[in-house]
């Protein structure tokens, strides 16, 4: 896997990376192809578009030692001083955090806004599992999504890992006529303190 920083080295605001070669396991394909999909809003209190959906065949497991490797890589690498955000990640603390996962399909006019993400949340990586080349993540400076960052690539196998900040601004959308299935991996602050025990 080919892990590149986005945003200029050093910066203390916008801390996104680039994933190419993703060692993606073969069974994912067979999760996506059998599973039944789940409206997302059984899975969480807050708001969410309609046409995103979880795959209900999904175990995380699958993919744990890709995300301990990514553990290490926000702890270890120097490409951005995500400290100034969250001061605690010299302590190199959390290699063992536990990431949430799921498979996510957002369907064709799917749209999420810009947003910052709540400081529940620690870091997130967005995975592609098929090619979806007009069905992507956007991050911008701007609450009004003008000033674009970063368009984060959409073929099988890339992705984008950002560790979340007050000034990351963010958005996904399915501009397509064909489903966006991505994995969405999200590590929670709680998991992080307690070195992989999320309350």
């Amino acid at each position: 896997m080919t892990i590149t920083p986005v945003t200029k080295s050093g910066n203390n605001q916008y801390f996104i990376w680039e994933l190419t070669d993703i060692p993606l396991p073969k069974v994912l394909d067979v999760i996506v192809e059998e599973s039944e999909w789940v409206p997302y809003s059984n899975y969480t209190v807050l708001e969410h578009d309609s046409k995103r959906f979880v795959a209900d065949k999904f175990d995380p497991i699958i993919i744990d030692p890709l995300f301990k490797y990514l553990n290490y890589v926000i702890s270890s690498r120097q490409d951005y001083n995500i400290s100034t955000v969250w001061p605690f990640v010299d302590n190199k603390n959390f290699l063992d955090a536990i990431w949430g996962t799921q498979i996510i399909k957002d369907q064709s006019d799917f749209n999420m806004a810009p947003h910052i993400d709540n400081n529940y949340m620690f870091a997130t990586c967005i995975i592609n599992l098929q090619d979806n080349e007009e069905n992507t993540t956007e991050y911008f400076k701007d609450e009004e999504g003008k000033e674009l960052i970063y368009k984060s690539p959409g073929k099988k196998g890339t992705g984008v890992l950002h560790v979340n900040s007050p000034f990351l601004w963010h958005s996904a959308y399915n501009k397509s006529k064909q489903d966006r299935i991505v994995l969405i991996n999200n590590l929670n602050i709680a998991a992080v303190i307690r070195n992989g025990y999320a309350v």
